[in-house]
């Protein structure tokens, strides 16, 4: 699955007019690597080659960290200005890591635990350089981070299958479908991609009410890539394997407005 995918990109773009020069850079860079590390997990290369790339990122990212490196120039300046914690690019990568091979998730805890990895952080970053002092900061973060990577999972789910990787929960298999096995043809297919885009729903819901209970214009960003994420999952009707789930100009513009609304 393509964690920072096209869509996220999108909604950094929509983000992107309401930053200054110096934070567009950081989102920017933040994206970049990002991406970098996301391409390695999802490549074709052998698993053990995907791995000792990560791994090459983990010790650059360590001498960073140590002071024992000034490259590269544009990750370094991302770290020290925004005081980005460490802890975020380690989870990144062990995120990456676990996609590096097959996938097949048992729980809703071990789910919650990948997707915090792959996409909490990210938002934990984001937050960082939209300067928000909080001190709920991780708890935000982290809901926006479900809310978001779940849409993700439910959108791929068809071609992530056919690569050996199911991230819905094998107890919610076994619940929806009476099996932990998929039949990728079956009805009750649909029935399962419902029931996760219900769980979906309500990491969005706590999420929001999180960013309604600490009103602050830093949280504008987030707001917005959160309801841009929130009209994607909307759009889907599971009536059909194609993934068109492009969003309007007018829905962006609505999740903008939303996202003011949130903070303000």
């Amino acid at each position: 699955m393509n964690n920072i995918d096209k869509h996220r990109s999108s909604s950094f773009r929509t983000a992107f007019f309401f930053l200054n020069k110096k934070k567009k850079k950081a989102l920017s860079v933040l994206y970049k690597y990002a991406r970098e590390v996301d391409d390695i997990a999802d490549s074709n290369k052998p698993a053990c080659e995907k791995i000792k790339e990560l791994q090459e990122f983990k010790k650059q990212i360590e001498l960073i960290y140590q002071n024992k490196t000034n490259e590269p120039e544009d990750l370094l300046w991302l770290i020290k200005e925004f005081d980005i914690p460490k802890h975020c690019f380690d989870e990144l990568i062990e995120g990456m890591l676990y996609d590096s091979g097959v996938v097949n998730i048992s729980t809703l805890n071990e789910l919650e635990e990948y997707m915090y990895r792959v996409a909490g952080v990210i938002g934990i970053c984001i937050l960082k350089i939209s300067d928000y002092k909080g001190e709920d900061c991780q708890e935000i973060a982290r809901y926006c981070g479900y809310a978001l990577q779940l849409t993700n999972i439910i959108r791929d789910f068809y071609d992530d299958f056919k690569i050996n990787r199911i991230y819905i929960p094998k107890e919610h298999r076994i619940k929806i479908l009476r099996t932990e096995d998929i039949d990728i043809k079956s009805e009750r297919i649909k029935d399962l991609l419902r029931f996760e885009k219900e769980i979906a729903r309500q990491y969005y819901r706590k999420a929001e009410r999180l960013f309604n209970q600490n009103k602050s214009f830093s949280l504008f960003i987030s707001a917005i890539m959160k309801n841009i994420y929130r009209e994607i999952l909307e759009n889907m009707n599971f009536e059909t394997e194609r993934k068109n789930h492009k969003i309007s100009n007018y829905k962006k513009i609505k999740a903008v407005l939303k996202a003011l609304l949130e903070v303000l």
